[in-house]
């Protein structure tokens, strides 16, 4: 039972995407990420994605591996934090169309092979033409026993 409730409690995380759409906001509050994002011209590096996920994804967010991709205008990956770049066609798929609305955070649940919970999102700037920023959260619960 115990193993049962891990997965259904890690499945159905209903603080997950309160707590998205808190992060999201904060994302767009934050000038000095928003350069970057904005100015396709600025170099991108693991490292300032990283620097992001450090600053926006602590405390509860630990129950999680958050992997970070930012995507250009063209859709291609400028820089990501994941040992390999998610395509936006991928993501695509998963949300069943292209660009999500801006303002309008997305976020999206899905069980990979052997079970494990992987949840996908999408932060867009704010009146802006720009890629969006890929969240990837995979869960780290795992099953006692």
């Amino acid at each position: 039972r115990l193993v049962l409730a891990e997965r259904t409690v890690a499945f159905d995380d209903p603080v997950v995407e309160l707590l998205f759409r808190d992060v999201v906001d904060a994302i767009h509050d934050d000038g000095r990420w928003s350069a970057l994002w904005k100015d396709e011209t600025l170099p991108c590096t693991p490292t300032d994605l990283d620097q992001l996920r450090q600053e926006h994804f602590t405390g509860y967010w630990e129950r999680y591996d958050v992997r970070l991709t930012l995507l250009g205008r063209d859709l291609r990956p400028r820089c990501t934090t994941a040992g390999e770049a998610l395509d936006w066609t991928a993501f695509a798929e998963l949300t069943g169309n292209g660009m999500p609305e801006r303002d309008r955070p997305v976020l999206r649940t899905e069980r990979q092979g052997g079970g494990d919970l992987l949840f996908l999102g999408a932060v867009l700037p704010r009146n802006a033409e720009v890629g969006p920023i890929v969240v990837e959260l995979r869960s780290r619960l795992m099953p006692e026993g």
